[in-house]
């Protein structure tokens, strides 16, 4: 009879140390995704803070800009109305013509001229002549967003409509400040002008007889019309595409912190 030559004692010892060091694996493995897990929860948890705050500062950018679309509207219907005042003085209601050439959007804006008309009536020439040749521009906030981009944080913004309608917006964004460069080119020549005619310094005779004291009305008029025309198309846009998109941004910004 053939006998063993195994060691029992030395089989069940190394039995032992095969499942010590398959458990000494396992919580290995266990604390490694424990601790990723940790990781990851504290990491979503500092991108979720990031969101809010982000968030937030855009949300305050985006007030600042709807307050500002409505100041820059209101300086370009006073400077509309106060154009209008001058060309009547030459003997032409330029309103009241131009407005049946208008239509949509514009012909609503100059349509809903609300002005301090009384106000503006009882500005003095010299006066009315100087506030043309100033126009409030827009200057819409988007150093929130550029830092968002610049620093690569942008992708913590969870939610996909919530940043392509952010993106859109601060796009249309850049579009408007075109826009004001063309207002400003108007208004460059009407204040160039004002030069030629020695009107952009005060002149004693300045609140004398207007049509008295402007040499080339003819040419006095196309600039003032150009610069009305922009006033008009500058702000129709500005309130059609830039006012009405920071409207639908600033409200879902709203609800979508509202529901975190």
């Amino acid at each position: 009879m053939v006998q063993s030559s195994g060691n029992p004692s030395a089989a069940s010892s190394t039995g032992k140390y095969i499942l010590y060091a398959v458990g000494e694996i396992v919580l290995v493995v266990v604390g490694i995704l424990i601790a990723l897990q940790i990781n990851n929860w504290r990491e979503a948890q500092r991108n979720n803070t990031w969101e809010t705050y982000y968030l937030n500062r855009i949300k305050e950018d985006l007030q600042n800009d709807l307050r500002e679309y409505e100041v820059t509207s209101s300086n370009s219907r006073s400077r509309i109305y106060l154009g209008n005042l001058l060309l009547i003085e030459l003997g032409e209601n330029y309103l009241e013509d131009y407005l049946g050439t208008l239509m949509g959007n514009q012909k609503r804006f100059v349509e809903q001229l609300e002005v301090d008309s009384l106000k503006l009536k009882a500005l003095r020439l010299e006066q009315k002549i100087r506030s043309l040749a100033y126009s409030r521009s827009n200057t819409a906030r988007s150093f929130t967003y550029n830092e968002l981009l610049t620093s690569g944080r942008f992708e913590i913004l969870k939610d996909d409509l919530l940043r392509e309608t952010i993106s859109d917006y601060y796009w249309k964004v850049e579009d408007g400040s075109k826009l004001e460069e063309d207002l400003y080119s108007c208004l460059r020549d009407y204040i160039d002008y004002l030069k030629s005619e020695n009107l952009a310094t005060y002149n004693p005779n300045m609140n004398s007889d207007f049509t008295e004291l402007i040499q080339n009305k003819e040419q006095f008029k196309v600039v003032l019309k150009n610069l009305i025309n922009e006033h008009i198309r500058v702000r129709t846009i500005q309130e059609n595409m830039l006012k009405s998109n920071a409207q639908k941004t600033l409200d879902l910004v709203e609800v979508y912190l509202e529901s975190k």
